[in-house]
């Protein structure tokens, strides 16, 4: 028993194997705080790099979805310049000032590629611009843009501890293809 209890404390106390190059953690007036992780070569695919938007929301701030309801405005990222298809995972409803919207509250990752054309597109730079986009909500709406600088050299690494996160929030990704 103390055998197990000492593996169990040695593995808890170390550091996550293949913890990955995360941007960090950007504090937007302690009403969110907003960072992007990198999935692993394995989830991430021959076509380019998985990557997500990550958000941890103070308690009671909500963020929006691909369509936002009544109000708000929905989450927008940019690579270099360059509009990003989102993959969103499926909102909660809210209430905010009478109307009906759609969005996040607590916390989010919302997975986006970054296609390899992107990747070889950036003029010999060692980074890739990202930009987000987007508001948050309580008692008064804030709209927020962050800038992350993705290094190229860390894009899709061998290994992840995000990938099991990732992975969650992308099978609550509704499925986009068309019913006939």
């Amino acid at each position: 028993m103390r055998l197990l209890i000492l593996v169990l404390s040695f593995l808890l106390a170390a550091p996550p194997v293949g913890a990955g190059p995360d941007a960090p953690w950007q504090n937007h007036q302690d009403m969110v705080h907003s960072r992007l992780v990198m999935a692993s070569s394995e989830l991430s695919g021959q076509d380019g790099a998985l990557l997500a938007w990550e958000a941890e929301l103070a308690p009671g701030w909500k963020t929006y979805w691909r369509s936002p309801g009544e109000a708000g405005l929905p989450v927008r990222l940019s690579v270099g310049n360059e509009p990003v298809d989102l993959l969103y995972p499926l909102p909660e409803r809210f209430e905010l000032f009478g109307l009906e919207t759609y969005g996040y509250s607590h916390k989010v990752m919302i997975p986006f590629y970054v296609p390899r054309i992107s990747i070889n597109e950036t003029d010999g730079s060692s980074t890739i611009p990202v930009v987000a986009d987007f508001m948050v909500c309580k008692d008064i709406c804030v709209p927020i843009e962050a800038r992350y600088d993705v290094v190229l050299a860390d894009l899709a690494p061998q290994s992840s501890s995000d990938d099991i996160r990732i992975e969650a929030w992308l099978s609550r990704v509704p499925s986009r293809t068309e019913t006939t």
